[in-house]
């Protein structure tokens, strides 16, 4: 058995951080403990004493299929991105590909294997197959380990509504997820003179589209997750229905590092393509941690485009910037403005990255935690590095533009106990992700 044995950390657990030893054995955690000794003269050995232990983070919303259609140096620094971004796991929302049947393009997915070094599962989408069904929906989850099914609002009438509530009824008796992904409001078809009144209809069309689907699912007693949640108004629909418990969401924390000008709302933004974004108001900061606090809110990843558009390197230089760079750096944004700045815990910090995702996404404990048995995948992290990067809240977040200096990094990666990364240099890069199965928690 190959081991690795990590000596002295801060292990971070789901309630509480001790000081212990960790051993990895093969892909597994199969030592927790103080004085834990080499099982092999051989065994390599980390000191990571003043060091934080983390459970790999969980990306819940990344398109990484896209991955298959570009060239093999965008597919390495995507790779890089998500291992220095301390990513181990991803989620993928499978739409319709070269099979219009769920259940054979899913285990088409399955068996393919992925330009990723992370883990990896999907969301299986709802519509654009042909006839998917109830039927369907119980065979992608009894036998594929499928536990999250994406929905695509508003819900277009071709989408036969009976056939809807039948797929809902077996997702809800199976305790399973429905998956959002939040749209942004555009405008209708213009119907008034005041261009003011067109804007406000429009948006109060989109909030009472979003307000029908909630309605709808959590009346079957279906979990909801819902991707990308960016502005107070959806936050106020989301709280009507808050109390059914049914509901978790992936909140946008805005930020930018340096000159990248990426969150803000105006034409130059994420959001220059929706020209009702700036009628809405961003999460305000004070109202995101206190979000946090509850176990079915936690962080969204930052957008990245796959394409190889834009901002593209040939440096070796890690951390120079390219169309990864916020993904690179997004742990240390986190870590720095959540638990520097004082705002949640360590144990918090791993929880909104990677144990709530595992939870809510039937990846839990085999992900998401440092357990015994659970699948080594480990982040060592660094919480005195700085570096000379600077993130930047826009106002809308904060009452005034702040910026602060980053903090913390990932030292080492391990993924099912290989050692991605070193915090300088990447290794084993031939090693590809695992198709993982789940169940509900």
């Amino acid at each position: 058995m190959d081991y690795v044995l990590i000596k002295n950390g801060q292990v971070v657990g789901d309630d509480e951080v001790v000081e212990a030893d960790l051993l990895i054995g093969s892909n597994k955690i199969v030592a927790i403990g103080n004085g834990l000794e080499r099982p092999e003269p051989e065994t390599p050995v980390i000191d990571a004493g003043g060091k934080f232990l983390l459970p790999g983070a969980i990306d819940t919303s990344i398109a990484f299929g896209e991955l298959c259609t570009v060239e093999s140096d965008i597919q390495k620094r995507f790779n890089q991105a998500e291992i220095m971004g301390g990513t181990t796991a991803l989620i993928e929302t499978m739409m319709p590909g070269y099979s219009l049947d769920a259940t054979s393009e899913l285990i088409n997915r399955r068996n393919k294997k992925f330009f990723v070094v992370p883990d990896y599962s999907f969301h299986l989408a709802l519509q654009g197959w042909e006839g998917i069904t109830a039927k369907d929906i119980d065979y992608c989850y009894s036998h594929e380990g499928i536990t999250s099914f994406f929905l695509r609002w508003p819900v277009l009438d071709s989408f036969n509504q009976s056939k809807l509530d039948e797929i809902l009824q077996v997702i809800a008796y199976f305790d399973l997820v429905v998956v959002l992904e939040m749209q942004q409001p555009e405008i209708m078809e213009h119907r008034f003179s005041n261009w003011d009144e067109e804007y406000k209809e429009s948006i109060d069309e989109h909030l009472r589209q979003f307000r029908y689907i909630i309605k709808k699912i959590v009346k079957f007693g279906c979990r909801l997750s819902l991707l990308g949640v960016s502005f107070q108004e959806q936050m106020e629909v989301i709280e009507e229905y808050r109390e059914s418990g049914l509901i978790s969401a992936e909140i946008v924390f805005p930020f930018n590092i340096g000159g990248q000008d990426r969150y803000e709302i105006n034409e130059d933004s994420i959001f220059s393509g929706f020209s009702l974004s700036n009628r809405l108001s961003l999460i305000k900061t004070n109202y995101f941690w206190e979000l946090l606090q509850d176990p079915h809110f936690f962080i969204a990843r930052p957008l990245i485009n796959l394409s190889g558009e834009g901002i593209v390197k040939t440096s070796q230089v890690n951390n120079r910037p390219d169309e990864f760079f916020l993904l690179k750096n997004f742990l240390s944004v986190i870590y720095t403005a959540g638990v520097v700045e004082g705002k949640i815990s360590i144990s918090e910090f791993a929880s909104i990255v990677s144990g709530r995702q595992a939870k809510i996404f039937g990846l839990y404990p085999k992900k998401g935690t440092l357990k015994v048995g659970s699948d080594a995948d480990i982040v060592v992290w660094d919480p005195d590095f700085e570096r000379n990067l600077y993130c930047n809240f826009p106002v809308g977040m904060e009452s005034e533009s702040k910026s602060v200096k980053l903090r913390g990094r990932p030292d080492f990666v391990f993924v099912r106990g290989n050692m991605v990364y070193d915090g300088e240099n990447f290794t084993k890069e031939g090693c590809c992700g695992h198709f993982v199965y789940r169940s509900p928690v």
